[in-house]
């Protein structure tokens, strides 16, 4: 199945956000010049874009603090505003381990690919390829 550009450039991005990719194996994998992937890039801030989606989270957890903190600034309502400071404090909690899970993820796909391109690059590129489906689709759900 041939891809239109739409969904080239499409593709192109959601694998340079995820940072694990060199712009060359990106422009192979969508089966586009470097150049045209480069034009790409720059012509719709792509680089802005991949720091927007991985300060998003970040961002959301700082302003959860900010609420919590804004909750108790007042000594008198922090009773009253004790549920809605837990139900914060949770989600904090949970985007945070979210965060971790994701960069471990990451992180170790990296290693294993690493060595495995020295053991066998076809599984190398296999696993690669599976792997960035993976990032894809998890990254489409948050």
């Amino acid at each position: 199945m041939t891809l239109s550009r739409v969904e080239k450039k499409e593709r192109a991005l959601d694998l340079f956000i995820t940072g694990l990719l060199r712009d060359k194996e990106i422009a192979e994998i969508v089966c586009v010049s470097e150049r045209a992937f480069r034009n790409w890039k720059k012509k719709y801030n792509w680089e802005g874009l991949r720091e927007e989606k991985n300060q998003s989270k970040q961002i959301a957890i700082a302003n959860m603090w900010k609420a919590i903190r804004a909750k108790t600034k007042d000594d008198d309502s922090c009773i009253t505003n004790a549920k809605e400071i837990r139900m914060l404090s949770s989600t904090i909690a949970q985007h945070e381990k979210q965060l971790n899970d994701f960069s471990t993820i990451v992180q170790s796909a990296k290693l294993f690919f690493e060595w495995l391109k020295k053991e066998n690059l076809e599984k190398a590129k296999e696993f690669n390829k599976l792997h960035l489906e993976f990032i894809i689709s998890i990254t489409k759900k948050q």
